[in-house]
């Protein structure tokens, strides 16, 4: 198969991307239609996020992707 290139008999599925604040409390959900887990998973990875976020498929929980830590702050870079 082609990279990028969809079988016939592939099924897009919506996924639920709920990024969490430190308590666990959601601080913003998107939905995303994705080909399978990994898919879904790999798209969450990608977004430039600074909350830990939780992927769902309608109640089955699919992943957590750990949340991107900011750069830390050097005081002789500052203008």
């Amino acid at each position: 198969m082609i990279l990028g290139a969809r079988s016939k008999d592939s099924v897009m599925v919506p996924y639920t991307i709920d990024f969490l604040r430190e308590d666990g409390s959601i601080h913003e959900t998107r939905v995303v239609v994705c080909e399978d887990d990994d898919a879904a998973i790999d798209h969450a990875g990608g977004l430039d996020h600074q909350h830990a976020m939780e992927i769902r498929q309608g109640d089955r929980h699919v992943g957590l992707v750990p949340p991107v830590s900011p750069p830390p702050f050097h005081p002789a870079r500052r203008r």
